[in-house]
């Protein structure tokens, strides 16, 4: 795939060599060396620039897209959907859930459990897949309840 800069340089060299070419005169060598010298640094500077820009995108794509999901209960991650459950009411619910587990008092635990029945997530672009995560906290609200 050709890159902008890659045409950008070839086409400073096509028009440099050209302009040599015909208008050689030994003030104009001087003049038109510094324009090629400039446009092969410009081509080269966005062209570094764009190998980082690529790096940083495959580095981004081989990461969860939240990097807070990373330390969620391996039974709590989820899929990055166009629209969802908006992640950060969810990471605070699935604290909340993984507090009532650890916990060994009943009425915490039954009141945890209450609480993500009757939790209202609120939907937003880029969010949690709704049928996971209301998959997740029914088998939440089935292991807390009594």
């Amino acid at each position: 795939m050709l890159h902008w800069t890659r045409i950008a340089y070839g086409a400073a060299l096509a028009v440099g060599a050209v302009v040599l070419v015909t208008a050689y005169t030994a003030a104009n060598v001087p003049r038109w060396l510094a324009f090629l010298v400039t446009a092969a640094y410009v081509a080269l500077v966005g062209l570094v620039i764009q190998r980082f820009r690529d790096r940083d995108v495959r580095t981004a794509m081989a990461e969860p897209v939240d990097s807070r999901q990373r330390a969620l209960a391996p039974s709590a991650r989820f899929v990055v959907v166009l629209r969802g459950y908006d992640p950060g009411h969810v990471h605070a619910l699935v604290e909340r859930v993984d507090q009532a587990r650890g916990s060994d008092s009943p009425v915490f635990r039954a009141a945890v459990a209450a609480e993500a029945r009757a939790a209202a997530l609120p939907v937003v672009a880029r969010g949690y897949d709704r049928g996971a995560v209301d998959a997740w906290l029914a088998a939440a609200v089935a292991e807390l309840a009594p």
